[in-house]
């Protein structure tokens, strides 16, 4: 699967001036784009690299922004694993959930 990109909404920015007896409102919306990026499948150090390069790239990009919704999600395929392998895997999640929630915003962090 190719990394993809998909515009999810996307608003036009405007300018209103409304004028109430000797008062002046102005309000203005700006243009807003809502993009959802989907990587590949990671099955190996270089494609970890890949996506790690990309989201570099994402961050460097000037006006791009990271919404408070995002979040993480990891698919681990345990179906040739035995069950130590399984357990350690367990463990490892436990032991890293810290490091790992650094990977999302605090407002996503303990089911926010």
């Amino acid at each position: 699967r190719a990394t993809t990109a998909a515009v999810a909404h996307s608003a036009t920015g405007t300018t209103t001036t409304t004028t109430t007896g000797e008062t002046t409102y102005e309000t203005t919306t700006t243009t807003v784009v809502v993009v959802k990026a989907i990587s590949p499948w990671i099955n190996s150090d270089a494609d970890l690299t890949k996506s790690v390069d990309v989201l570099q790239k994402m961050n460097r990009t000037d006006g791009l922004a990271i919404g408070t919704d995002v979040g993480l999600r990891l698919h681990v395929l345990v179906n040739d694993l035995s069950f130590g392998s399984v357990r350690k895997l367990c463990q490892n999640v436990i032991k890293y959930e810290d490091a790992i929630d650094t990977l999302v915003p605090p407002s996503r962090r303990n089911g926010g």
